[in-house]
């Protein structure tokens, strides 16, 4: 990725207070969300995509998280079965970035035997890799029968299924929240995005130079050949 969330970290979300929800949160309660730049989502057999910005929102402990907003007209790509767990249906997330709000968001794992409503289903390979997320909504107290809530792929309902009827997989894990989320103040936010502008700026500089390098070296290796040709021409002749 030409933009890792590595680098685009935070040390400290700066001044906040808690509250409940998912990932920071500005005063108001939406999520915070530094737009990077516009592209194009790619998912499954839609080939042409959706046009949208990729950018970052925060984990509690600073980890940055790429997301997708959508700007097409296809309602498909709004979001995505993590979009709906961790952020209400706001942004498309990847499989990739869902270990790191499970850590930067102080998720417990739990048992199968310990699921409250609210809890959280990753449906995996059965090894590290994620597949699909779910929300708990429903304990039957009398049958156990648990029933998760979400979406997949390019699905545009959510709806409300058994927990193994929701996604065929190999594995599954257990979640639970423990922290509270962290609410960043306007000033706060205001230079988090300046710094994260700085940095995105520095990035195209950074590149647009590496190019203009390669473009250069590619035209010197060309001119050296086309030398050596005509030296070996006249040489001919």
């Amino acid at each position: 990725a030409r933009y890792s969330p590595y680098v685009y970290s935070i040390d400290d979300p700066i001044n906040y207070y808690d509250t409940d929800g998912e990932i920071i949160r500005d005063k108001k309660g939406n999520i915070v969300f530094i737009p990077i730049e516009d592209g194009v989502m790619n998912h499954g057999a839609d080939k042409e995509g959706a046009k949208g910005t990729f950018g970052f929102i925060y984990t509690n402990d600073g980890t940055a998280i790429m997301v997708f907003k959508n700007k097409s007209s296809k309602k498909g790509f709004d979001t995505d079965c993590h979009g709906q767990t961790f952020t209400k249906g706001k942004y498309w997330i990847n499989n990739s970035e869902v270990r790191k709000i499970l850590k930067g968001d102080g998720y417990k794992k739990i048992k199968k035997s310990e699921i409250k409503k609210g809890d959280i289903v990753i449906y995996t390979d059965g090894k590290d890799g994620v597949e699909d997320s779910r929300v708990v909504v429903v304990i039957d107290p009398t049958t156990g029968e648990i029933k998760v809530y979400g979406q997949g792929g390019l699905e545009e309902e959510n709806y409300e299924s058994g927990i193994d009827e929701a996604w065929e997989s190999d594995g599954q894990e257990y979640y639970r929240k423990t922290q509270k989320d962290r609410v960043v103040d306007d000033q706060s936010i205001a230079a988090m995005k300046k710094k994260i502008q700085k940095m995105v700026d520095d990035e195209k500089k950074k590149a647009a130079s590496e190019k203009k390098k390669e473009q250069e070296k590619k035209k010197a290796e060309e001119k050296k050949k086309d030398e050596e040709k005509k030296k070996t021409n006249s040489l001919n002749t």
